[in-house]
């Protein structure tokens, strides 16, 4: 293999990597945690509403 073969198959792990990191989290972490702390989870916009 050549060195940029090698680099572009890092760069594309990476970027998979990156991807399928956000989607996990937006898609279960984000919910779950919202769901644990409740009305909490809103504190910036209760304080704006005042």
């Amino acid at each position: 293999m050549t060195r940029s073969t090698i680099l572009q198959q890092i760069g594309f792990a990476v970027a998979f990597g990156v991807l399928i990191s956000a989607f996990v989290m937006s898609l279960l972490l984000v919910p779950a945690l919202t769901a644990l702390l409740g009305r909490a989870a809103w504190w910036a916009s209760r304080r704006r509403a005042r």
